[in-house]
């Protein structure tokens, strides 16, 4: 008990005033004295009362202002000093005070003291369902051999008018007299006390034996249960295991536990419970039902809990690419998206199987390769997840050479002229053009004027065409000859040959020669000359000299025929 704070009882009944609290008159402000008249005729004074009797020593005599005694486990509140404010008892006497408030309690404890002696007492303890616990205590005197009291010392003063004349008329505070005694009572929870019965049961034997109940101090026995519950955790993700704790008080020695979600119920009698299957939002509660005799209510409902149960998600990747099919030289740039795989993940590129990149969602490719391969590994940051990363689709990339087409061809050519093979690079393009069939150019077919040609290559466009132009003219001959006076037949590939002029286009027509020596005998003849005589006659060669010719021809234009003559040497 004594680990316990005991707390003034409020009561009625008290039946005498034997404190003196105010004025120069212990007579007027009392109604009884404490012990035998004349001879002692004491009663009991405030602080404020012996201060203003200038009672010495100072601050030394008087109860408390208040009426509040109180130690560490304990405390008491006298009744008003300027009412009934003891229960006071002689041999014999029987007395009752009321609880203003019944309740339970655990302990008791009553303020007390006797005078002329020790004396004995009856308690009856009145509950509200009529029983009655009775007690027989003896009430210490108050000048008695009181082991370590908690409250004495405050003196005592002639029921009387002052003035008031030390070691006369109040004594006793010096040598720590009067002394309070305290009894005390151990009551059961389960009944509520109404009131107390006290009867003075002291044999007279020649002393009066009066006994004072000064206070009343309990201990109110208010069982209350109560039990909270904790959570490991709130909020979880799917499939993880919550245990909750019940932290009960008042529980008794064998408390019943029902755990609930919602209203259905789980788990067993036990402070622990725990589960993997919970579903969002549900609500968990633990009921309690203490096994203490004394507990009102004897059930009690815990806190609740609300669970929040995220799902376990599964991360998604996909890479967007702005062009799987570049130009060499052309970088690529990737872009990751994701879903599920929180906000906002974590990324890790691949460039043909080695890590590239840095952790972001987008990547540049800045040389690619032809077949260069890319994915992106996402790894989730969601606190509930199925898997901790994805793998993207893989993006192959085509990389299209860009070539630098070359045509070679002559820049000029005539109409008449054969077909020519066209020089390009690099080979695998398409020569094209007016009178182009494959790689050649019939310069007849194009036609005069200025024909283009172009190589390209139509599958790549990372390259562009490149063009030629040809220029195709039509040749303008002379339309006369101009016969030569020179041959040497010496081999040596200078004037091996008579020319009498270029004949053989569309301006000059059948050409006839004839040459004569100086005698004017024909040694040469032939009426289509092709210029080819080397000076022979007849497969002979003609000696070296001075020689005659003539040359007739005609032309396509005008149609009429032309006689050229003149002197030819023939040089060996």
């Amino acid at each position: 008990m004594e680990a316990q704070t005991l707390i003034p009882i409020a009561v009625t009944g008290y039946n005498e005033d034997i404190v003196a609290e105010t004025g120069s008159s212990a007579l007027i402000n009392t109604s009884k004295e404490m012990d035998a008249v004349p001879i002692s005729n004491f009663v009991l004074c405030t602080k404020s009362f012996a201060d203003e009797n200038s009672f010495t020593p100072a601050d030394s005599y008087g109860l408390p202002d208040d009426g509040i005694f109180s130690t560490s486990t304990r405390s008491y509140q006298m009744a008003p000093y300027n009412e009934g404010n003891a229960l006071y008892l002689f041999s014999n006497d029987s007395g009752r005070l009321n609880l203003n408030f019944p309740s339970r309690y655990t302990n008791l404890s009553l303020l007390t003291l006797a005078t002329e002696g020790n004396a004995q007492i009856r308690v009856f303890f009145h509950f509200s369902d009529g029983s009655i616990q009775v007690e027989n205590r003896n009430v210490l005197d108050w000048f008695g051999p009181v082991t370590t009291p908690d409250f004495f010392g405050y003196g005592r003063v002639k029921r009387k008018d002052g003035p008031f004349i030390n070691g006369a008329d109040y004594e006793a505070a010096p040598s720590g007299n009067p002394k309070f005694s305290e009894i005390n009572f151990t009551l059961p929870c389960t009944k509520t006390l109404t009131g107390i019965g006290f009867r003075n049961t002291s044999a007279s034997g020649g002393g009066s034996f009066r006994a004072f109940i000064l206070a009343v101090s309990g201990l109110e026995k208010k069982v209350i249960p109560k039990i909270t519950i904790t959570a490991s955790d709130t909020v979880v993700c799917q499939g993880t295991k919550i245990t909750c704790k019940a932290l009960p008080d008042s529980q008794g020695t064998a408390p019943i536990y029902v755990w609930k979600i919602s209203t259905a119920q789980v788990g067993t009698n036990d402070t622990l419970f725990s589960s993997t299957t919970l579903l969002n939002q549900e609500v968990i509660t633990c009921t309690m039902t203490s096994s203490s005799v004394c507990a009102s209510p004897s059930t009690v409902v815990s806190n609740s809990i609300r669970i929040t149960i995220l799902p376990r998600l599964t991360p998604e990747a996909s890479i967007i690419v702005n062009d799987s099919s570049v130009c060499a030289g052309i970088p690529v740039h990737f872009t990751a998206t994701t879903k599920k795989a929180g906000n906002p993940p974590n990324f890790s590129w691949r460039l043909n199987g080695q890590i590239s990149g840095e952790d972001s969602s987008g990547f540049t490719l800045n040389n690619p390769k032809n077949g260069d391969k890319v994915f992106c590994l996402v790894f989730s940051t969601e606190r509930c997840k199925t898997q901790n990363s994805v793998r993207s689709e893989t993006k192959i990339i085509e990389v299209i050479p860009v070539y630098s087409p070359i045509i070679q061809a002559p820049d000029t050519l005539l109409l008449d002229d054969s077909a020519i093979t066209i020089s390009v690079s690099p080979a695998g393009g398409i020569l094209s053009g007016q009178g182009i069939v494959n790689t050649t150019f019939n310069p007849s077919v194009a036609g005069t004027g200025s024909q283009t040609i172009t190589y390209s290559f139509p599958e790549n466009e990372c390259t562009l065409p490149v063009s030629k132009t040809i220029f195709v003219k039509e040749e303008i001959f002379p339309c006369s000859l101009e016969p030569t006076n020179l041959i040497t037949a010496n081999g040596d590939n200078q004037n091996d040959v008579w020319e009498v002029g270029d004949f053989n286009k569309k301006c000059i027509q059948k050409v006839r020669v004839e040459v004569y020596n100086r005698w004017g005998v024909s040694v040469y003849k032939s009426d289509d000359y092709k210029n080819d005589w080397t000076g022979t006659k007849e497969g002979k060669e003609l000696q070296p000299g001075c020689y005659f010719f003539t040359v007739v021809y005609s032309t396509a234009a005008q149609g009429n025929k032309v006689v050229k003559s003149g002197v030819l040497s023939l040089v060996r």
